[in-house]
């Protein structure tokens, strides 16, 4: 037999919300601080109830409030109706969440990298979202919404959290080919004593100890050269523009120029490639109710970035670029 509460008159939910704040953190002005409203709106709704119960709830006390026993006796089912109510709420964005992936990654990797790629996942996969966040900022992947965080270097992992390594940067000279017509076409390595030197200082902020220009010319036998002079980026991207727009010649994050020595805007004159012992890794949240498609973009992600390394191992001074592979 189905029971009928036609008869019944529900008091209004502003007032019920207002007593199941109160009485869970037993306190008006508390209550009135999660609600965003004064104690006096809160201690109004309760009255409200009380009137339309005929009962009282809270005794009023110099030191704050109890529940009344009539109080304590309606309270655990008015906390498991907002408790199922939240979670109702939840399932329901849950469900409409499940064809967004909560994606962050750096700066530098965002914009020389991650974005001019991301058309060719949409691509494939056009009922599928991307919110993207560029940051370097640790994420409660539970509570921000975060899926997928691709960090460089040595990543902080939390519970829930698996790490996927995905390939090893290194670093490698790079020049525009407007810079090599103006020095007659051609550019050696006897000549680089007389090119402007550009510093990426990005990796020496993950780590210390990283390759820079002091360490590459120490492997090709190199010396008297001031690597104390020239053009200093705290910001790969930054620096690797520099290198395109013809500043000088830039010892850069292979990962991170791809693109641009894809397309040609940037020339590896000469190496060595020089590892530089950081990886990127992709932290993907566990469990998580858009699980399949965190999986199709965690595979999208490898498969491009070892097609993109590989093709830019195929090009002139590229070859040592396949090394870097570790996926």
């Amino acid at each position: 037999m189905t029971r009928s509460h036609k008869h019944f008159r529900l008091p209004p939910l502003k007032a019920v919300q207002a007593f199941e704040v109160s009485a869970r953190l037993e306190s008006f002005k508390t209550a009135a601080d999660e609600l965003h409203v004064t104690p006096a709106a809160v201690s109004h709704q309760i009255r409200i109830l009380e009137e339309h119960l005929g009962v009282r709830l809270f005794e009023r006390e110099r030191n704050g409030i109890t529940l009344t026993e009539e109080g304590k006796t309606i309270y655990p089912n008015i906390l498991a109706a907002f408790e199922l109510l939240h979670e109702s709420v939840a399932a329901l964005h849950a469900k409409s969440q499940e064809k967004t992936i909560g994606l962050t990654a750096g700066p530098a990797f965002t914009s020389k990298w991650l974005a001019p790629h991301l058309y060719n996942f949409k691509t494939h996969h056009p009922d599928i979202s991307i919110e993207m966040q560029a940051s370097l900022d640790i994420y409660d992947f539970r509570k921000s919404g975060i899926d997928i965080a691709i960090r460089f270097g040595l990543p902080t992992i939390n519970e829930n959290i698996t790490c996927i390594p995905l390939v090893e940067d290194a670093v490698v000279p790079v020049v525009s080919p407007e810079f090599i017509e103006r020095r007659g076409g051609r550019l050696l390595l006897q000549d680089i004593k007389e090119c402007e030197l550009i510093h990426d200082r990005s990796l020496s902020m993950v780590k210390s100890g990283t390759p820079d220009w002091r360490t590459w010319f120490e492997s090709v036998g190199i010396r008297n050269i001031d690597t104390n002079n020239g053009l200093f980026f705290n910001h790969a991207d930054h620096a690797i523009q520099a290198a395109i727009d013809g500043a000088g010649i830039a010892l850069v994050r292979v990962i991170l120029a791809t693109r641009d020595i894809k397309s040609g805007r940037l020339k590896i004159p000469f190496g060595p490639i020089i590892p530089c012992g950081l990886t990127f890794s992709a932290l993907i949240r566990q469990n998580a109710p858009n699980q399949a498609e965190i999986d199709l973009f965690l595979a999208w992600l490898i498969d491009v970035m070892k097609n993109d390394v590989l093709d830019v191992s195929n090009l002139d001074g590229g070859d040592a670029i396949a090394e870097l592979l570790r996926i």
